[in-house]
């Protein structure tokens, strides 16, 4: 029996200029339905995003963009396949228009939970409301660990 590792959070999606709202919003779904099926383990492709619906129903200012998953761990390879799935996650956030990231990831086996966060500099939030907005190019990451106990199941 292999082990399990949970990866789950959500991306706040920035606002526009009053009045045009809704132009990051589709810009972002436009980058998370081009994403293509990724054929490399650990995997970040669409499969993992959950879009809101369309302003209003679902989306308001802010996109709140989910996603999560479930997959084999392989716990003596962990710093480098984890380092790996952060490479691609992060790709994916630099097409993006946001505000801040919150990630959760859960090992079966270690009761230490960790949550990532990114949150753009000032420069990457102001690029956004240019006249030709521009994804997020620059952010902080930080990464608390929780105290926790298994999951559920395990």
């Amino acid at each position: 029996m292999g082990h399990e590792v949970v990866i789950y959070g959500v991306i706040v999606g920035s606002s526009y200029r009053t009045g045009a709202y809704t132009e990051l919003q589709i810009r972002n779904e436009h980058v998370i339905r081009s994403l293509q099926r990724d054929e490399d383990w650990p995997w970040v492709d669409l499969s993992i995003f959950a879009l809101p619906g369309p302003y209003p129903l679902g989306s308001y200012r802010r996109q709140i963009i989910h996603f999560g998953l479930s997959i084999k761990d392989d716990p003596p390879e962990y710093p480098k396949w984890w380092n790996t799935w952060l490479i691609k996650f992060e790709a994916v956030l630099r097409r993006l228009y946001w505000l801040s990231v919150r990630l959760h990831i859960e090992r079966d086996f270690d009761p230490q939970k960790e949550e990532y966060t990114w949150v753009p500099t000032n420069l990457a939030i102001a690029a956004q409301m240019e006249d030709l907005p521009q994804p997020v190019a620059s952010w902080e990451r930080t990464v608390r660990t929780v105290s926790g106990t298994k999951m559920q199941g395990t």
